[in-house]
């Protein structure tokens, strides 16, 4: 069963699939390709949640909520006054 495993996952699964009988090449195959199907599954669900909160993330934040650093030529007092009119 190992050496099933390590075919799979090094791409060489039809030679390891020439090696079994032809009773076991069905089930084995089966097998191999639901494990595939449910994988690349996993991985499109984990993209797609990412790509909608990106999304969502850039809509939902809104240009006010960021802070605005003062410019380098106003003195304290002219960067708190800022902040105080915003």
């Amino acid at each position: 069963m190992l050496q099933l495993a390590t075919a799979m996952t090094s791409g060489e699964l039809p030679t390891a699939l020439a090696g079994l009988s032809p009773a076991a090449r069905g089930p084995v195959t089966l097998a191999a390709r639901s494990a595939f199907t449910t994988s690349l599954n996993h991985i499109l669900l984990v993209a797609a949640i990412a790509l909608l909160t990106g999304l969502l993330s850039l809509l939902l934040i809104r240009t006010r909520d960021f802070v605005r650093c003062p410019s380098p030529e106003a003195g304290p007092g002219q960067a708190a006054a800022g902040r105080r009119a915003q």
